[in-house]
Formats: C-alpha cells, structure tokens, sequence
C-alpha cells in the first residue's frame, strides 16, 4: 500500500496525505480496483502489456482479503476460547467457512478442508500459547 501511495503521489500528481479511501477512489476511478499482479493477464488488455496497470497490485483488493483474514482470526480465536467442546479441526473449518470458504471455488474448499485435518491437537496448540 506504501508502494501504491508512492506511485500515486509521482505519477498522479496526489497530495502526501493521500488517504487509503482516497486512494481507493483513485483506483475506482482508474479502473485498477481489481489487479492483483497475479491475474493482470487475465483482467487487462494485451495493449497494456507495457503499461503500469499490467503489474500493478490494488490496495483495495488486498484491503478485502486482510478483511477476510480478520474474520477468519476472529472466529478461529473465539473457537477456541469459548467453545471447549470443539476440536482445532472443527475450529478451523468453521473459522475457514466464517473468513473465505464463499470466496474460494469449490476444489480449493476442499483442499483447505483436507489440510486442515492435519491441525493436531487443541491442547498442545494452547499450551505453545
């Protein structure tokens, strides 16, 4: 985000005291809101394959995902404080399904599901806590 604040500031003619929100709004209004640097192939023209956008990495994209980890820390934690009852296996997977499981497809569900069951035992995760 740094680097994006950065890159507004020199290339977009913006104040130092650029806002998240307002970069955000810049990224909107650019049409960038989307580009991860991963996937720019697949959301951007190949006419803009020299261009700034082809690599750029969007500050609001990677806002979401920190907003989804949160959630999935969140409810993983609460898990495990007030739900004794609950396995870690079972605490991951309900946390998995609270933070990303609407925003993965399906096989990647599955795959997180599967390596989730490797979690081990509740006990010797609170006891390294």
């Amino acid at each position: 985000m740094k680097e994006n604040k950065a890159f507004m500031i020199a290339n977009f003619g913006k104040d130092a005291t650029l806002s998240l929100n307002a970069m955000i709004d810049e990224e909107i209004a650019k049409g960038v809101v989307r580009l991860n640097g991963e996937n720019n192939k697949k959301e951007l023209d190949k006419s803009k394959k020299d261009t700034w956008e082809y690599t750029y990495n969007s500050s609001a994209r990677n806002l979401v995902r920190m907003w989804w980890l949160s959630k999935f820390l969140t409810k993983l934690l609460d898990n495990l404080i007030n739900s004794p009852a609950m396995t870690l296996v079972e605490s991951c997977q309900d946390a998995y399904t609270t933070g990303f499981a609407d925003h993965h497809p399906w096989l990647v569900r599955k795959g997180a599901g599967l390596a989730m069951m490797a979690a081990g035992k509740k006990d010797a995760l609170l006891l390294k806590w």
